[in-house]
């Protein structure tokens, strides 16, 4: 389950710097 959440956590973070790589 932490593993889990932790990979979300990753995504998420990924996904905030592609936003701030387009800007």
């Amino acid at each position: 389950v932490k593993k889990a959440t932790a990979t979300a956590m990753e995504d998420i973070k990924n996904a905030v710097q592609r936003i701030i790589n387009k800007c």
